[in-house]
């Protein structure tokens, strides 16, 4: 059932009540980091934490709320359950790991998880589920965070996903419309496009959010992402506008074609595909004018100031900024925020939790080759083994590192871990026959604003020289980014993939090489 925000008399008695500073801060969301002091300014519509742990969390959400006058949104982005923002959440795998695996329950589970534990840090609004498509390998915004490139796998796992968390009392955001995945663009750096022709996006992305719309999304973020099949360019420029300003696609496509009456927030407006277009305050009254309502990570220090000159100048009409303020106020109130329904969970099992987790790793830790038939591989107290990670960011790998070795040394008294930035180092040793097995990690991560989720530079080099092919067992372990099955692919005889780096993930994938507990299907 779609879901909708019917203006109620008591948010229009509230913002009537508004001045204008007031009616700023409640279309706005800024950030928050846990390490450094809140916003000066309270009575934000919104708020947004960045990672950090329960404890501080709470402590961080609790004095914000005190500061405003009535309950504020409180949000994060739990993609891919709670472990992604808090740190000491249940970890869970990627999406993705959900879609290869299939199984909506787990899906919903994740989404639960999300809901009850975020609750419990003092979140009420979560901006995941991500349902954009993974059409082609080098998309640098997608990667892990899609259910996967079957439109029908999408629309099962991200539903799923959404209303477990919407069941259990978190607001969901379905993004990033009109649908990533389709080019090599990264929205942080520049807008994005969707090439596809009407048909196409229909019977595609368009059917993703048609779908969730219908069963009850309750928020849509739309991304730096030009639609030119649903819009032309702008005759000052020749540009195709992105859909965080075009009221083509948010009014008339989003809101008129598939009838999406809840809350619009923009995708972060310093981004490139959104400050980079045009002057960000002119951008974000052209987003207001499209049909959004909620504005995600506003530039504080010249927030105001520069609303209020687009105020004065009649750019911005104080009308439209109040019926933005009134559908976000009415929002609150119909879900009872304003009068305190959303109280956090005081019973959390997270048993529970953390074994739908491990169950989903169980499932989703899956072979993707192994030409020469190594496996399954014993490892024995005398076996040799060499563990190496590569990665773009070494420093980021430091958990998953210490967990592969930590599984492989409790098998084994002979654990190396190869810690080199070039590769002749690696074939020396491999050549003189020091290891009976060598477990060598890929880390290819989507990383924001590189436009680019492939190794490249000296990281990549790793896999130069051969010495993968030298005779002794390797087993390649990809733990982010898919496309290292094509991107390898002769270099790789053995691979794994596991979509994701959980301590939980390195435990299955050398119970795995072993035979302990056999993997999955490919």
């Amino acid at each position: 059932m779609k879901f909708t925000i019917p203006i109620t008399d008591r948010a229009r008695s509230l913002v009537a009540a508004m001045t204008t500073e007031s009616l700023l801060n409640q279309i706005a969301c800024p950030q928050c980091f846990t390490h450094n002091p809140l916003p000066d300014q309270t009575d934000f519509g919104a708020l947004f934490f960045h990672p950090s742990t329960r404890e501080k969390l709470r402590a961080a959400i609790a004095e914000f709320k005190a500061r405003c006058s009535f309950p504020p949104l409180i949000t994060t982005d739990m993609e891919n359950g709670p472990g992604d923002m808090i740190t000491d959440g249940t970890r869970f795998p990627s999406l993705m790991a959900a879609g290869i695996v299939g199984d909506e329950k787990l899906a919903w589970e994740m989404g639960r998880a999300a809901a009850l534990e975020g609750r419990e840090a003092g979140f009420n609004w979560s901006l995941s589920p991500c349902v954009d498509i993974a059409a082609i390998m080098d998309s640098p915004m997608v990667s892990l965070r899609a259910a996967g490139r079957d439109p029908d796998t999408v629309i099962r796992i991200a539903s799923a996903f959404m209303r477990g968390m919407q069941k259990n009392g978190m607001i969901a955001t379905i993004k990033h419309f009109p649908g990533d995945g389709y080019d090599i663009y990264d929205q942080h750096l520049t807008v994005s496009c969707n090439p596809q022709s009407k048909e196409q996006w229909m019977a595609t992305s368009g059917r993703v959010f048609r779908a969730l719309i219908d069963d009850g999304a309750v928020a849509v973020m739309p991304g730096h992402i030009s639609l030119p099949a649903f819009d032309g360019p702008w005759e000052d420029t020749g540009f195709f506008p992105p859909a965080s300003i075009s009221k083509r696609l948010l009014t008339d496509l989003l809101r008129g074609e598939l009838g999406f009456d809840g809350l619009i927030v923009s995708d972060a407006v310093n981004m490139g595909g959104f400050a980079g277009f045009m002057n960000r305050f002119d951008a974000t009254v052209k987003f207001l004018e499209a049909g959004g309502d909620c504005v995600l990570f506003p530039h504080l220090d010249y927030f105001h100031t520069e609303m209020k000159k687009r105020l004065d100048s009649g750019m911005l009409a104080r009308e439209l900024l109040v019926a933005r303020a009134e559908r976000i106020v009415s929002l609150k109130d119909k879900l009872g925020l304003l009068d305190g329904n959303l109280e956090p969970p005081t019973d959390i099992d997270r048993s529970r939790h953390e074994s739908a987790a491990r169950t989903l790793i169980d499932r989703c830790v899956r072979v993707v080759r192994d030409r020469n038939r190594i496996l399954p591989f014993p490892i024995e107290k005398s076996t040799r083994v060499a563990h190496l990670v590569i990665s773009m960011k070494p420093d980021a790998e430091k958990e998953l590192h210490a967990a592969m070795a930590a599984a492989l040394a409790a098998r084994s008294d002979h654990v190396t871990s190869l810690d080199v930035t070039w590769p002749e180092p690696i074939f020396d040793r491999v050549y003189a026959g020091e290891f009976d097995l060598i477990v060598c990690s890929i880390c290819a991560r989507h990383d924001y604003g590189t436009n680019v989720a492939r190794l490249s530079g000296p990281p990549a080099r790793l896999m130069m020289t051969g010495w993968m092919k030298l005779g002794t067992p390797t087993v390649f372990v990809n733990h982010f980014h898919p496309f290292v099955e094509q991107e390898y692919l002769f270099s790789t005889d053995t691979l794994i993939n596991t979509f994701g780096s959980t301590p939980y993930t390195m435990e299955r994938v050398v119970r795995g090489i072993t035979g302990e507990q056999p993997f999955f299907s490919k």
